[in-house]
């Protein structure tokens, strides 16, 4: 924390849900609520050449 002409200014802080200081930060300060995090959606892996038995591999003399 700062003090500059003797305002305080805090620009971000992340606290655990117990820390002493969340109730006196949410009792001063601006609080918003973050959207919960999403896990990212699998990437599709390509498959590899004739793995895929609807699509057998073309075999050659």
């Amino acid at each position: 924390m700062a003090r500059l002409g003797g305002a305080a200014s805090l620009d971000v802080a992340f606290l655990a849900g117990g820390a002493p200081a969340l109730a006196t930060a949410r009792a001063r300060g601006l609080t918003f609520e973050l959207p919960p995090v999403r896990a990212p959606e699998p990437a599709e892996r390509p498959v590899p050449p004739g793995m895929d038995p609807d699509r057998p591999p073309i075999l050659r003399r």
